[in-house]
């Protein structure tokens, strides 16, 4: 307790001093410090997100700006609710007229958001909106990240037809400007709209076009994405060893590249589910629990509570199913009482 406390201290402290010493930096680097710290860790991020907030005088452009990375923030974590309501307070900033670019990215985020919400109305206009402002500003990156989102769209509708076309449009473009690391995802995605269609060999096929570009780039957080998704298909394969083999090689090149990515541990889980071996399962569910603590994805974390609350009762373990009941009772009452809070706010 003594050292919980000391740390805590530690950390305020820090804090604080960095509060102050805002007055001294440029509004540029408090701008991209915050950048550096939604890559690391991003709950740090958004804390100092609203310090910076606090400063009285900021101009708009850095109001609009931190905004804008908030709402990015809590778009990595899942968090679509907040995702929206950051991005509509920087959304009056970011015009078409004087920022296109930016104005095009706050309505692809927001789309994006709406889809996880199943505003799929709401999320198709203002794709739409962000494609014809795309295709009036002849911008190709954002005309294939449009195509990208309609093709989420129309594959949250299980269209997966169409979700195919509006991806295959976005590779046609990518390949008449050599953007390898569009079409990397853009392969990538077709190999998930053929997992979904039942056709293994086609989705494996693309699996390995992703890789390919990957690997080129030395991309090592898609590298480790194409290892996993490429077990995933083997796995829809029922060929589990070949499957684990990928995944174990996803789960090293995230651990010597420190990249905070729990999907590799929570495909093994599912794997070993399959086979029936709960206790090596709930050994890679709590791995992925350990990374998404410190990712602060809480909706995550409580899918993991709720994956080995039902490993352990099929290891008929009662006593540390209760254990993990608990504890996801307690983080679900924790939530409930900051949005609370927040709706006071």
């Amino acid at each position: 307790m003594i050292l919980i406390k000391k740390r805590f201290l530690i950390f305020i402290t820090g804090f604080f001093i960095s509060v102050l010493g805002f007055g001294n930096v440029p509004l540029s680097e408090l701008i991209s410090i915050l950048e550096q710290k939604k890559k690391v860790d991003p709950p740090a991020a958004l804390f100092y997100a609203d310090s910076l907030l606090t400063q009285v005088a900021l101009p708009e452009s850095v109001i609009a700006e931190i905004h804008y990375q908030k709402a990015l923030i809590f778009s990595h974590v899942n968090d679509n609710q907040n995702t929206l309501k950051s991005i509509k307070l920087a959304l009056p900033y970011f015009t078409l007229q004087k920022h296109p670019s930016k104005f095009i990215s706050v309505l692809l985020i927001q789309a994006t958001a709406n889809i996880y919400l199943n505003n799929f109305s709401l999320a198709s206009a203002q794709t739409m909106e962000a494609l014809t402002a795309a295709q009036q500003t002849d911008n190709v990156t954002f005309i294939c990240k449009s195509y990208d989102t309609l093709s989420h769209i129309y594959y949250s509708l299980k269209d997966y037809e169409k979700s195919i076309k509006y991806l295959l449009e976005a590779v046609a473009l990518q390949e008449q400007i050599k953007d390898t690391v569009g079409l990397s995802a853009s392969y990538n995605n077709i190999a998930i709209v053929y997992k979904n269609m039942l056709q293994d060999d086609k989705a494996l096929e693309y699996n390995y076009k992703s890789l390919h570009f990957n690997e080129q780039q030395k991309d090592y957080r898609s590298i480790a994405k194409s290892y996993n998704n490429i077990g995933a298909t083997l796995q829809n394969m029922t060929r589990y060893e070949e499957a684990m083999e990928n995944y174990k090689k996803a789960i090293r090149i995230n651990e010597q590249h420190q990249i905070p990515n729990s999907t590799p541990q929570r495909s093994m889980a599912s794997c070993f589910v399959l086979l029936g071996q709960y206790p090596e399962a709930k050994k890679f569910l709590e791995a992925a629990l350990d990374i998404e603590k410190i990712t602060g994805n809480t909706p995550l974390v409580q899918e993991l509570y709720d994956k080995l609350l039902s490993t352990t009762l099929e290891q008929k373990n009662y006593e540390q199913a209760i254990q993990y009941l608990y504890k996801r009772d307690s983080l679900e009452k924790i939530q409930l009482r900051q949005e609370h809070q927040e709706k006071l706010q």
